[in-house]
């Protein structure tokens, strides 16, 4: 049994609206990575300003310390940068029309035969 033109036009709708969301969600993801970098952005500043200090009043092992807490915050960041440009390449993906949505269902249904929809599971099978 195939789908009627009225209810692949629904599906097409409930697909976009997922995508659409997923969009959403990549945006999200990418604002929580750009505020961990920020965050390390304010302890790197911080551990200069100690460092400064340490240096002023030639207290080494204070500036020994700082310098290690430089470096482990230093160490994150090139992990860090790769995830928010894969967030961002995520955020770039545009969202199909409803058009292009209800196509590729025909097409689909064309090529299974029988194409079946889950309202429950939300699925196509």
């Amino acid at each position: 049994m195939s789908l009627s033109d009225k209810k692949l036009v629904q599906i097409a709708e409930a697909i976009r609206q997922q995508l659409q969301q997923l969009r959403i969600h990549h945006y999200g993801k990418l604002d929580e990575q750009m505020q961990v970098l920020a965050d390390n952005l304010v302890r790197l500043q911080s551990n200069q300003r100690k460092l400064d200090i340490c240096r002023f009043h030639a207290w080494n092992a204070a500036a020994t310390k700082m310098t290690g807490n430089i470096e482990a915050t230093l160490r994150d960041l090139p992990c860090l940068a790769e995830r928010i440009e894969r967030s961002v390449r995520a955020t770039k993906t545009q969202t199909p029309s409803l058009r292009d949505v209800y196509e590729e269902l025909v097409q689909a249904g064309e090529e299974c035969e029988g194409l079946r929809y889950s309202v429950k599971d939300r699925s196509l099978s």
